[in-house]
């Protein structure tokens, strides 16, 4: 069967939504509950392998699509999100969520946005362009375009807008657990989200 292959944060996997939190065997993500992957590789009638990780950037998501890179095939369809642009970790360090110990050997995160909004762009362009069906979709603004983009259901690039509009879809509403409240997605969230990206696909 050919697969979904999935590259992201917590956006991008169950979250918060599994018993006991996530499971790994080696590198594979052994899945207890649905999200908008599993729904969306059911719609195309492909199996889901997701390679997302919650609390994670783009220099992980990068490195994971370099490991499967020679696994994908033609037919295969691969979805990328790039986390937040202005996340950054580490992975050679201990920590690999070095945000904290580190930030003060930062540049300005302007300028660490802009460079990995050109490192996604050049991921999904080069993947592309070596032919394979390579979507994306973001939780940030950007001002470069590549072809691809699953955008929200009203149309925008960033998600994040299109969940400001849509508490329905929201882990928990504002001031419940957190003062800003916790826009991951829900059960229903993750099915509005297939429903998207599957339109998206198939148009």
């Amino acid at each position: 069967m050919n697969k979904l292959w999935v590259y992201g944060c917590s956006f991008s996997e169950p979250f918060q939504l599994e018993e006991g939190g996530p499971v790994r065997d080696n590198n594979n993500r052994v899945l207890s509950a649905d999200y908008w992957g599993t729904h969306l590789a059911e719609y195309l009638g492909l199996s889901c392998v997701t390679r997302s990780m919650s609390g994670i950037g783009l220099n992980y998501i990068a490195r994971q699509i370099e490991q499967d890179f020679s696994k994908w095939t033609k037919d295969d369809i691969i979805i990328i999100s790039p986390s937040f642009l202005d996340r950054v970790n580490i992975m050679e360090f201990v920590n690999g969520d070095t945000r904290q110990e580190t930030v003060h050997l930062y540049k300005n995160w302007d300028d660490i946005f802009l460079y990995n909004q050109q490192r996604w762009a050049d991921i999904v362009r080069n993947c592309q362009h070596a032919g394979y069906n390579v979507y994306t979709w973001l939780v940030d603004d950007v001002d470069t375009e590549v072809k691809n983009i699953i955008t929200a259901p009203d149309g925008n690039v960033n998600w994040k807008h299109w969940l400001d509009k849509h508490y329905e879809y929201w882990t928990s509403l504002p001031g419940v657990v957190y003062p800003l409240g916790d826009w991951h997605f829900n059960p229903w969230g993750h099915c509005a989200v297939a429903e998207r990206m599957y339109k998206v696909i198939t148009k």
